[in-house]
């Protein structure tokens, strides 16, 4: 029932409010702070079962008053843990230009003219945790939400996941995490940062991206239909605002080049 409130109802009940969310029973639960149940649902990374694995690991002392640092530190452990065994990397070749199509709703908007570099010879097209209407050549997933949304989808396609994520299917590569999560010592789980952190890493000096739109207050963010959606507006601007200040530490390593509107780019 939590997982179908989880996945399904809570895009309804930010419509139309009933009855108790998912944070407040798991709080009521583990008789903790609601604020912790909370602060890991709007992460929106991990189902309402990975929620409870890291709730279960709060210390009795810890649990009456919010400390928001400890369940950083809960959240970014359980991120660290091996679901999938890391088996290479992805060379990137220097010759072709690095495209990556995030979830944004732009995408939509602009699609004809990304398919239009996608299917040149020029590019290698990244689509970033979603499977994109646009031609890709990989498809990069390191939200287990994400992909397992998608995972009926993957027929012929060349997946790569990071170690963060579980999958009980073959996929191409496997990436470690962990290389690729901070940014100036502090942790990002955005997808973009991600694979941004990975082309810095593999020597790249430029990449164009399309979808990176940055959230929205009460509108529908996505180019395809998501039903698992952050509802807290408040965490909607914060993450805003953590994208926008690695990608301005991120800038100064690589080019980025926005091909559609995103409140990132400010030229």
């Amino acid at each position: 029932l939590l997982e179908i409130i989880d996945e399904y109802l809570n895009s309804l009940m930010k419509k139309n409010p009933w009855g108790f969310s998912p944070a407040q029973y798991l709080s009521a639960s583990f008789n903790c702070h609601p604020n912790y149940a909370t602060y890991l649902i709007n992460k929106n990374t991990n189902h309402i079962v990975g929620v409870k694995k890291v709730l279960e690991k709060l210390p009795e002392e810890k649990k009456a008053s919010f400390d928001k640092e400890y369940i950083e530190k809960l959240y970014m452990d359980f991120q660290f843990e091996i679901k999938s065994e890391p088996n290479g990397l992805l060379e990137l070749k220097k010759e072709k230009d690095i495209l990556f199509i995030a979830s944004g709703k732009s995408v939509a908007e602009y699609k004809d003219i990304l398919n239009k570099k996608a299917e040149s010879d020029k590019y290698i097209t990244i689509s970033l945790n979603h499977i994109s209407d646009i031609k890709c050549d990989f498809f990069l997933f390191t939200n287990q939400k994400r992909f397992d949304e998608f995972s009926e989808s993957f027929m012929d396609k060349q997946i790569i996941i990071t170690s963060n994520v579980f999958s009980d299917k073959e996929v191409f590569r496997v990436l470690d995490f962990k290389e690729f999560a901070f940014v100036d010592n502090f942790f990002v789980s955005n997808v973009a940062l991600v694979a941004l952190n990975y082309c810095i890493s593999q020597d790249i000096n430029r990449v164009e991206i399309a979808g990176l739109d940055g959230y929205k207050i009460d509108t529908d963010n996505y180019n395809y239909k998501e039903t698992s959606v952050i509802i807290d507006n408040k965490e909607l601007l914060a993450q805003n605002e953590a994208i926008q200040k690695s990608l301005d530490i991120l800038k100064q390593k690589i080019e980025i080049d926005f091909l559609t509107p995103s409140i990132f780019n400010q030229d």
